[in-house]
Order: structure tokens, then C-alpha cells, then sequence
């Protein structure tokens, strides 16, 4: 049961997954003790639910409702109730995803995902917009790291790519000097005296009462 909502709670929207730069803190609080929450980091976030980690002696226990106060990257914050869908140990793939501040070789934190619970519009066009304009944002600057990086590997390498163009107009060059005694050897063809003589042919076997065309003409 807990593994097909876990599935149902992966599919159900795209998900953004927090970049260093974002805000990466959020705030929540049990439906039954409204006075104390927890300060913990988030990993990814959608229109139907957020992931964040835990110490597993403070995570909440699978079903349990609790109140979420997220940033959206991108956008502003909402608060809103949330089920937990799910509680896994925590893997991360990329280093970036561990707390700055973390110095643990191996985070012994727990993901928790929860979903949204009767999201109002308002908070998922919030959620929708941000992200949007974050995508937005993360494609300009991967564009201008790309621009970068290509004119810093120029700049780097100015003598092999000065070196690299001398080469390609030597080539050119070549070709042209190889080529150009060969198309000098092509015999021109004065065409209105070859249009002359093709006339004169056809009247000639036009008056012999020959045709062209005619096999018979080869004999001759």
C-alpha cells in the first residue's frame, strides 16, 4: 500500500529539484501541536507535494497530516496542509544536495514526501508560475555559462586557435592552386561558331534529301 502511494505520489506532477543557489528551508508543524515546528531542508517540490529531509528520530510518521510552510523557488511561499505519502532512507546522488553546513561523509537523514492536500488554486498557480519562471531563469544562465565557458576556452587556447585558422587557409589555398591549372587546361568553346557549323550540317543533309537522323547518311 505504501509503495503504490509512493508511485501515485512520483507521478502525479513534474518535480523541481532544488538547485545550491535556491532557498532550500522549510517549516512545518504537526496537526497536533501547532506550537512547536521543525526547521528541515527540502529537495524537490510540484503542484501536488514537497520532499524534504529529516533526522528520523523527528520525521513524521507515514499518513500523518502536518502544515507546511514552503518557498517557492522562483516565487514567493505558501503554507498549506500536507499528508506524508512516503519515508525512505535518503540517498543523494550529487553532493550539492547535502546541507552546506553538513560535514557527515554519509547524511543518515530520512526523505519524507508529502502531498498536498485540496491545494487551493491560488497556492498551485503560485507553485506553477514560480517554477516556470525559475526554468526561465535556469535556461538563461546555462546558455551564459555555455557562452562563457566557449570564449574562456578561446581565450586559453588563442595560440592553437590562431594556429588551427592559418591551417584551414593554408588548405584553401592549396586547393585553389591544384585546382585552377586543371580548369585552365579545359578548352573553350566558341559556341556560335559550333551553332554555326550544327546549322550548316542540317541544311547540308537537308539539301542532299537526307535527314539528320537518318542511319543511312553514315554510309555516305
Amino acid at each position: 500500500m505504501a509503495q503504490g502511494q509512493a508511485e501515485k505520489f512520483v507521478r502525479r506532477a513534474p518535480r523541481y529539484v532544488l538547485r545550491p543557489e535556491d532557498n532550500r528551508f522549510l517549516r512545518f508543524a504537526y496537526q497536533w501541536d501547532k506550537n512547536k515546528t521543525y526547521t528541515t531542508e527540502f529537495i524537490n517540490i510540484s503542484k501536488t507535494g514537497v520532499a524534504f529531509l529529516i533526522d528520523p528520530e523527528d520525521a513524521p510518521n507515514h499518513g500523518e497530516l502536518i502544515k507546511i510552510e514552503v518557498p517557492i523557488p522562483g516565487g514567493s511561499q505558501i503554507a498549506w496542509w500536507g499528508r506524508v505519502a512516503r519515508i525512505q532512507d535518503y540517498n543523494p546522488k550529487s553532493k550539492w544536495l547535502w546541507s552546506k553546513n553538513s560535514d557527515r561523509s554519509e547524511d543518515q537523514r530520512v526523505m519524507v514526501g508529502v502531498e498536498f492536500m485540496n491545494l487551493p488554486d491560488g497556492h498551485s498557480l503560485a507553485i506553477e508560475t514560480g517554477l516556470e519562471n525559475k526554468s526561465v531563469e535556469v535556461k538563461k544562465h546555462q546558455a551564459k555559462v555555455q557562452r562563457d565557458a566557449f570564449f574562456n576556452s578561446i581565450s586559453e587556447n588563442k595560440s592553437r586557435f590562431a594556429l588551427y585558422m592559418t591551417y584551414v587557409v593554408l588548405a584553401i589555398v592549396a586547393s585553389i592552386i591544384i585546382i585552377r591549372p586543371w580548369f585552365s587546361s579545359i578548352p573553350e568553346v566558341d559556341r556560335s561558331t559550333g551553332m554555326q557549323k550544327g546549322i550548316d550540317v542540317l541544311f547540308d543533309h537537308r539539301d542532299a534529301g537526307s535527314h539528320p537522323d537518318d542511319p543511312e547518311r553514315f554510309n555516305d
